[in-house]
């Protein structure tokens, strides 16, 4: 969402820009970031009537709802408000949800590395992400002040949209993971061992 804030910083003399400041964007995103940290803490009291993977797919289905809002009516603050807090609320519960799915589906004394690649995995598809959508928003027929087109940010953000979507597909089609397998340890007292003779 780094070119949310950029977008609202856009001069107004582009046709589609707020002119907005720092503080400006900031204040827009603050909504997003606030439904963020409570989405993950609401996580667990929301499997009693819903499991992991609904969380999973409503939360992909709100970030695709939100980034296709934002590429077709971004004509006010407040709509643009209102969008980011839904995208904020859908990230929460599908980081939540995803992590709790990777380490469920692993025996206990694999989950830190599960974690661990659910946490480097995440990077690289932000990283993958970012790289795509400035792509796309740069590589768009720009202004003549230099900056992007509204187009590009329009195409940026649907693009976005259409992956969320997919995401949400897979998820709703993916069949849940069988149960990890518990090891048990049975514990022989040393008294009751037999010695077997050395052959």
């Amino acid at each position: 969402m780094g070119f949310f804030a950029r977008f609202i910083q856009e001069p107004v003399s582009t046709g589609y820009g707020f002119g907005g400041t720092v503080t400006t964007a900031g204040l827009v995103m603050l909504p997003m970031l606030v439904l963020m940290a409570l989405a993950g803490f609401l996580t667990g009291p929301l499997t009693r009537i819903l499991s992991l993977r609904a969380q999973l797919v409503a939360g992909t289905a709100l970030i695709s709802l939100a980034t296709a809002g934002i590429a077709l009516l971004h004509g006010s603050l407040v709509l643009l408000t209102v969008e980011a807090a839904v995208f904020g609320l859908g990230l929460g519960v599908t980081f939540a949800a995803l992590t709790n799915l990777v380490i469920g589906s692993v025996p206990a004394h694999q989950t830190g590395v599960a974690g661990g690649m659910n946490t480097n995995l995440r990077t690289i598809g932000s990283a993958v992400g970012t790289a795509l959508t400035t792509a796309i928003i740069t590589g768009s027929a720009g202004t003549a002040g230099g900056q992007p087109s509204e187009q590009g940010y329009t195409t940026g953000f649907l693009v976005l949209a259409v992956l969320a979507a997919v995401a949400a597909v897979i998820a709703l089609m993916s069949r849940p993971a069988a149960a990890p397998a518990t090891e048990v340890l049975i514990e022989t007292p040393l008294a009751e061992a037999e010695l077997q003779p050395a052959r």
